[in-house]
């Protein structure tokens, strides 16, 4: 508690100092930071998501025994966020409160946008009560709340939809320069050679690299010249050449299958006459069922079903082990989990570093967003979330009648995070990147859609020029 009160002070110092060097700028060369604020937050947002703030430029350890000891140092202590992190988000948090509290409408016209979102949230701070490591919950779950908010603000004050994929842009470009740059360095590698940039690890390059292409596709057609739709390609094939030298199988896979999985929901769902959510998620949920059943009936867990299919031993780089040593430890705990952040990270006492798989102890999560998600916030963490996909595939429906570039665009996004979720853990990991990307996917289906209901798409300032000029307006009979 106390380390959270000194980052808040400092924080508020930081912005303190930034409020008087604007009005000393202002008085001195008369420009007004008034309108700029939401783009430059925005900016600091995307370059801190991107890995452009902190690149990762360390060297990967080769000597077992340094990469034991360095193991042990970030498992089995009671993990937190680094200084910076803290300072930076509560700083971005308070620059927006404080803009957001002397123009409160745009605010409170989008907030039905994070309702579901809060709700989530909210819960996670709530498992405080039946957390072994309450105050780690607090901490975790609150800094949850503060990313939530420090990307809303900027978001629902931006004047268009164009200034924010301009910024997503731009930072994407950053990021891409960074990763050019540390091609020629041997802190850009893996020691077994796949390429990490300045992520940090080629599983964390893979998503960055994904999403990049598909924002710079959604801003294409809007771009003012030819020289820049060059650029843009240039942009999107250097991307691609570092999704393929990352080596990631699971982020390349899932770059193809979200573009599959969608167009093929769009089509099912026309000839059903069903919205591609509901159909997403009765799929979802069909799945899930007989997993259970064939878990609960069988003893068998995913690996064992897919062997049982293809002939083939699968355990997903032993993944499936550990996701059955979670379902273990979950036998009791399945309405409420262990509360946000009280089972990995905790120190010592967790259960995983007291089992005797020497590997299991070496991980901070369960390569399955799904089963940490119960891990932290239980069967009832599960319901909001499944609240928060349906808010969200609501807005997205709407999408179709003016901008289906859009539509196809944020779906695909959030396919990606969802599938990506499979074998890796971003859901409410606070400022991972895909979870952060997941929140503005959310926000702006939800600002769309409440423009749409607003002016039907035409004349609608956020919406893309493109869009505007081949919307349908469809009046209600």
């Amino acid at each position: 508690m106390f380390t959270l009160t000194a980052n808040w002070k400092l924080a508020s110092s930081i912005v303190w100092m930034l409020g008087k060097t604007s009005e000393v700028v202002r008085m001195k060369f008369g420009i007004d930071y008034k309108s700029a604020v939401p783009s430059v937050l925005m900016l600091l947002v995307f370059c801190a998501i991107f890995d452009v703030l902190a690149p990762d430029y360390t060297v990967k350890l080769t000597d077992p025994k340094l990469i034991a000891a360095a193991i042990r140092n970030t498992t089995q202590g009671r993990a937190s966020g680094s200084l910076f992190n803290q300072v930076f988000w509560l700083a971005l948090l308070l620059i927006g409160g404080i803009f957001a509290v002397r123009r409160t409408y745009p605010a409170l016209r989008n907030l039905r946008a994070i309702i579901p979102l809060m709700l989530l949230v909210m819960w996670s701070i709530i498992s405080i009560l039946w957390s072994a490591e309450p105050s780690l919950t607090f901490r975790r779950s609150f800094f949850l709340l503060v990313v939530l908010v420090a990307v809303f603000i900027p978001l629902v004050y931006s004047a268009s939809l164009t200034n924010i994929l301009t910024i997503i842009y731009i930072s994407a470009a950053f990021a891409l320069m960074l990763d050019i740059m540390a091609l020629s360095l041997p802190s850009g590698f893996h020691v077994d050679g796949p390429f990490k940039g300045v992520h940090g690890h080629k599983n964390a390059v893979g998503p960055v690299a994904s999403l990049a292409i598909f924002m710079a596709i959604w801003l294409r057609p809007n771009l003012p010249s030819l020289f820049h739709v060059r650029l843009n390609s240039i942009f999107i094939a250097l991307w691609g050449i570092i999704l393929v030298f990352s080596g990631s199988k699971t982020s390349i896979s899932v770059f193809f299958l979200a573009i599959i999985i969608v167009f093929i929901m769009d089509f099912l769902s026309k000839i059903l006459k069903m919205s591609v959510g509901i159909l997403l998620l009765c799929i979802s949920i069909f799945i899930a069922i007989i997993i259970s059943l064939i878990y609960a009936l069988f003893d068998m867990d995913v690996g064992g079903i897919l062997t049982l299919i293809t002939g083939v031993e699968v355990t997903f780089t032993g993944r499936t082990a550990l996701w059955s040593f979670i379902v273990q430890q979950l036998e009791g705990h399945w309405l409420f989990g262990f509360g946000y952040g009280g089972f990995w990270g905790i120190g010592s006492a967790g259960a995983n570093i007291t089992t005797a798989n020497a590997w299991f102890s070496h991980v901070s999560q369960s390569h399955n967003g799904y089963l940490d998600l119960v891990v932290n916030t239980g069967i009832i963490g599960v319901v909001l979330f499944f609240y928060v996909l349906v808010s969200f595939y609501r807005n997205i429906e709407r999408l179709k009648l003016f901008d289906r570039r859009s539509y196809f665009i944020l779906l695909i996004i959030m396919n990606y995070a969802l599938i990506h979720n499979l074998q890796e853990t971003s859901l409410m990991r606070t400022k991972s990147f895909l979870w952060v990307m997941m929140i503005v996917v959310i926000i702006l289906a939800s600002r769309l859609a409440n423009e749409y209901r607003r002016t039907g798409g035409v004349s609608n300032p956020f919406m893309l020029p493109s869009a505007i000029q081949s919307s349908v307006v469809i009046k209600p009979a």
